[in-house]
């Protein structure tokens, strides 16, 4: 019998696992999931949104499966409900092994920065 290691031959290890599928649970049970994916949606908004709609919207939280997003105006707020579950879709559909599934989207209309005199 040969030892594998004095003559340079490499075993395989069966079944390689990914890291996401060892940390996505150990995230969900630290209740960081949310968290993870808000960020991970802020980075990738105009990706999964397309960039016209991500020019006039924001995500800003997500707890409990509702996704909070900044719209820039009241006409955006009405195109974005129009939206709203496409969108639900593209951001489900956007690297979903984290466990975090949106269920619905609250659209808020952001305040604009007024110059106080």
């Amino acid at each position: 019998m040969t030892d594998n290691r004095s003559s340079g031959v490499r075993k395989k290890n069966a079944n390689p696992v990914s890291l996401t599928n060892i940390l996505a649970p150990v995230l969900k049970d630290l209740g960081l999931s949310p968290d993870i994916r808000l960020e991970k949606l802020k980075k990738n908004w105009h990706e999964i949104v397309g960039t016209m709609n991500a020019s006039n919207t924001c995500p800003l939280s997500l707890r409990d499966g509702i996704l909070e997003v900044a719209v820039s105006s009241a006409v955006w707020v009405t195109q974005a409900r129009f939206y709203s579950s496409a969108f639900i879709k593209k951001i489900n559909g956007f690297e979903s092994e984290d466990g975090v599934e949106v269920k619905d989207i609250h659209f808020l209309l952001a305040r604009s920065q007024r110059s106080t005199k």
